[in-house]
């Protein structure tokens, strides 16, 4: 590389920087005490709508869509009190949308689209792109290296194993695990007025 090229490439580089932290600072003034961690890469960052006390652990990938394989289009919302742990990755360009007080464990993937598969001429990655908004409503727990796919609808109340592959709606107030999930019992179960998920007798 060239004096010249690295001199243009230098330029590149802060200019992309500079821009970065300005959109950055712009979400934190749209924001009620955004935290981000570490190396937290937003794109399409005007695409992305967080509501109060939201925290987005380090290294996390956010991609809210807006590129042209996308038709444009795409967005992710976060609700107030949610919580992505660090190493998650978030595929909006379908759309997602997170409710409040949800908790994201390490390492879960979101994702709004996906490659189809049913030409077999065709590549995968030459294959039509499907696009599905994802719903996570209020009060969800999702275990690390979960993986949710397009199309699903997470219940509140509801809580995802660790590990698990999300492959159609879970209903509110349900516990599911494995590969591909499957429902492990109902929650918030009251026997002799006993609430398992709080641990207290109900009065």
């Amino acid at each position: 590389m060239s004096i010249f090229e690295k001199i243009i490439f230098l330029r590149k580089h802060i200019t992309n920087s500079f821009n970065r932290e300005k959109s950055i600072n712009s979400l934190k003034k749209r924001s009620i005490n955004l935290r981000l961690g570490i190396g937290v890469e937003i794109r399409g960052i005007t695409r992305l709508t967080v509501g109060e006390n939201v925290n987005i652990d380090s290294k996390c990938l956010i991609h809210c869509g807006g590129m042209e394989w996308s038709n444009y289009g795409g967005k992710i919302i976060i609700g107030d009190n949610s919580y992505i742990g660090p190493y998650c990755v978030l595929f909006g360009a379908g759309e997602i949308e997170i409710g409040n007080n949800v908790l994201i464990s390490p390492h879960v993937t979101i994702t709004s689209h996906q490659h189809s598969y049913q030409d077999a001429d065709k590549l995968f990655r030459e294959q039509r792109v499907l696009f599905e908004k994802v719903v996570i409503k209020d009060n969800v727990w999702i275990g690390s290296n979960a993986v949710i796919l397009p199309g699903i609808k997470l219940g509140s109340n509801s809580i995802i194993a660790a590990g698990a592959v999300v492959i159609k709606d879970v209903p509110a107030n349900s516990l599911v695990g494995g590969v591909p999930a499957k429902h492990i019992k109902k929650l918030f179960a009251k026997e002799d007025g006993y609430n398992e998920l709080t641990h207290k007798r109900d009065v």
